[in-house]
């Protein structure tokens, strides 16, 4: 699965068994990822964090490092973990910052780890590769090594090569549950798709770890995928009977209630995944019971809901860092609903809110690059407002800014915000060819993307090309702020 925010817990960077031995010591196989600790307790926390992680509960992951590091500060790996299961950019910069400042009192696969995470403060996606396969050089018989790899170049769009990264982190540990997971998402949401391998692949975890919820809900996955929503929705319910407290299973099944058009059912769900998340989860599910009323067609609603989640994430038992992330997720929600809905005022003020705390997190970070990134992503969203509202000049200017800002990133996807944005400018200005070469250069991993640009070919006369898109999009069934204004249009033009 394409990794889409700096936090690769997702693809479970970690290893599960460790000895318990003082300072830079190797787990069980000679050629593991050493750790580093001199507390046996905080080591203790560190594997079960481990074991949480690869079991894809991340906010049990995150907690666990945590008292991995109140035991032991200097935990350079706990730390490293923390911001692979963060909640949110600034909690991810702050947790992977102070695992830097203790790199050089850590063993040589652990200081690669760290300096492959920090390469994310520049977007330096193509050094990130260079040091993840120094990593499984140096560490081949580790599987963590190897996803670690298949992380970075998902990052960059190798989407076939990070598969055979992935199935060699297999082959050295057949037992290494997340690396099926990492193929089976990779088979779902990654070009050249292919739900049949996806599906074989939850079901192998399934036999490995039979008693973990999440895998339920993985092939759950498969089956919306697919379009089979009454299959997910079974599979979600057992995933929630297996984990009462399982709030990502009651997320995904109120997801297809949405889709089914049981909204009240979808609400209720989305209530039960808020009462039994962690804190750090809790405003981020939040978020999507108010895109019910976007699939009911009632956007005011949805931005009334949001605004008034917004009010209250001080009230939940976050970390500030945890907060800044909730704020950006909702903000960022609420703007793209008044931007698509023409609400350009509201669009304005949310937006501004929203790069405050941009510029907040950009401030923790500290460095040039890591500030360009921020203020690119402040003039895309400010260039998407303008064109929205008309002014196709100003958006112009804030594309050419996003463009300025981004050109020394040693990345080869850096432009795509651009030509997104430039895409946009070019369909509302009815200039439809050209909307199309650009949507074509940006990321079609975005169903709001791909939407627009079967607009652009709809526009440009390309009908046949147009339907097709039109096709994927309305068939797509993964919750989004941007499915939930695109899914209903995208469906009637299949009809």
């Amino acid at each position: 699965m394409r990794v889409t925010k700096p936090i690769l817990g997702s693809v479970s960077l970690a290893l599960l068994m460790m000895t318990l031995t003082p300072m830079a010591t190797a787990g069980g196989h000679s050629n593991d990822i050493p750790i580093t600790t001199s507390s046996k307790t905080a080591k203790m926390d560190f594997i079960a964090g481990q074991a949480a992680m690869d079991a894809g509960n991340g906010t049990e992951a995150n907690a666990l490092f945590r008292a991995a590091v109140d035991k032991d500060p200097d935990f350079a790996y706990a730390w490293l973990n923390i911001g692979n299961n963060a909640f949110s950019g600034q909690e991810f910069i702050e947790a992977t910052k102070r695992a830097n400042e203790l790199a050089d009192k850590v063993s040589e696969g652990e200081r690669m780890m760290i300096a492959i995470n920090m390469r994310f403060m520049d977007n330096n996606f193509t050094e990130q590769i260079k040091l993840a396969k120094k990593l499984v050089e140096k560490y081949p018989g580790s599987a963590r090594a190897w996803l670690t790899l298949a992380g970075a170049q998902n990052n960059i769009e190798q989407y076939e090569e990070a598969r055979i990264s992935a199935n060699k982190a297999i082959e050295v540990d057949a037992g290494f549950a997340p690396a099926y997971v990492a193929i089976a998402n990779s088979y779902m949401f990654n070009n050249p798709k292919d739900y049949d391998k996806a599906e074989k692949y939850f079901k192998k975890i399934l036999t490995l770890q039979p008693y973990n919820g999440n895998h339920y809900w993985g092939l759950g996955d498969v089956y919306r995928a697919q379009g089979n929503l009454d299959a997910a929705r079974e599979f979600y319910t057992r995933s929630a009977m297996l984990e009462p407290n399982n709030a990502t299973a009651f997320t995904k099944r109120a997801h297809v209630n949405s889709f089914l058009g049981n909204f009240a059912e979808a609400r209720e769900d989305y209530d039960r995944a808020s009462q039994v998340a962690q804190p750090g989860a809790k405003a981020f599910l939040a978020n999507y019971k108010h895109f019910t009323h976007v699939y009911e067609g009632n956007p005011q609603e949805a931005i009334a809901g949001l605004k008034a989640l917004y009010d209250g994430i001080d009230m939940l038992q976050l970390n500030d860092k945890q907060r800044d992330g909730a704020r950006v997720f909702t903000l960022t929600n609420a703007a793209r609903i008044s931007m698509h809905n023409g609400m350009t005022e509201e669009a304005a003020k949310l937006l501004a809110m929203r790069s405050e705390t941009l510029r907040e997190t950009a401030r923790v970070a500290g460095t040039k690059e890591f500030n360009n990134i921020q203020e690119a992503n402040i003039a895309y969203f400010d260039g998407l407002a303008a064109a929205r509202a008309g002014d196709y000049k100003a958006a112009k200017k804030f594309a050419n800014i996003n463009a300025k800002l981004v050109k020394d990133q040693d990345n080869p996807l850096k432009m795509q915000q651009y030509h997104d944005l430039m895409g946009y400018i070019m369909l509302k200005d009815r200039k439809y060819s050209k909307a199309v070469d650009h949507y074509r250069q940006a990321n079609l991993n975005s169903i709001y993307a791909k939407y627009h640009l079967g607009l652009a070919l709809e526009g440009a006369g390309k009908n046949d090309e147009a339907k097709a898109v039109f096709k994927e999009v309305a068939n797509w069934n993964f919750n989004s702020v941007g499915y939930a204004l695109i899914r209903a249009d995208a469906m009637k033009k299949i009809i």
